[in-house]
């Protein structure tokens, strides 16, 4: 027969939940202070706030400046211009006359494969930032004639594709003209 243990050290028959031991306030995490429904909650340290929205106008030019001086490559932005009647068709001739003297830019070319079924194909795709003060269309085409301030042997003409305004500065998207010979 088992000894009868005496009732010091019998199992309570509460939940464990009762039993949890009590912490010095020094382990418990610190309260955070309730927030009143309505009234916007402000944390105590805050980061200053710019009181205007937009720069100056001399950050601006500031700004254009950098960015024109991070242009490396020189290029000359050419127009279409008819030059006078061809005598034996007499249609116009046309030509790309540039327009205003040599501007810094930046011209990027970046290449990729793409693979479709068995065929890998390279595409190459041109893009450019021109300084704002350029007068530029979508309509003209781009001569660079410096890449990292040495010139080149022969100059590289490019076609707009797309043409947007920065906020410092023109991005375009070149690509090389299409010629019509025979």
């Amino acid at each position: 027969m088992r000894p009868r243990l005496p009732h010091l050290f019998l199992r309570p028959r509460l939940p464990h939940l009762f039993l949890r031991p009590r912490l010095p306030r020094l382990f418990l995490r610190p309260r955070l202070p309730r927030l009143r429904p309505g009234l916007p909650h402000r944390p105590r340290s805050r980061p200053a706030m710019v009181k205007r929205a937009h720069p100056t106008n001399a950050e601006l030019t500031r700004a254009r400046a950098e960015a024109e001086a991070s242009m490396l490559d020189a290029c000359l932005v050419l127009r279409r211009s008819t030059t006078g009647q061809d005598a034996a068709t007499g249609m116009p001739i046309e030509a790309w006359v540039p327009v205003g003297d040599v501007v810094p830019c930046d011209v990027t070319i970046r290449s990729r494969r793409e693979t479709h079924g068995t065929a890998q194909i390279l595409v190459t795709t041109v893009s450019g930032r021109l300084p704002l003060r350029v007068d530029l269309t979508s309509l003209d085409r781009i001569c660079v004639t410096q890449k990292l301030g040495f010139p080149l042997a022969v100059s590289e003409t490019y076609e707009i594709v797309e043409l947007k305004p920065g906020g410092l500065e023109w991005l375009v998207e070149l690509k090389r003209p299409e010629t019509l010979e025979g």
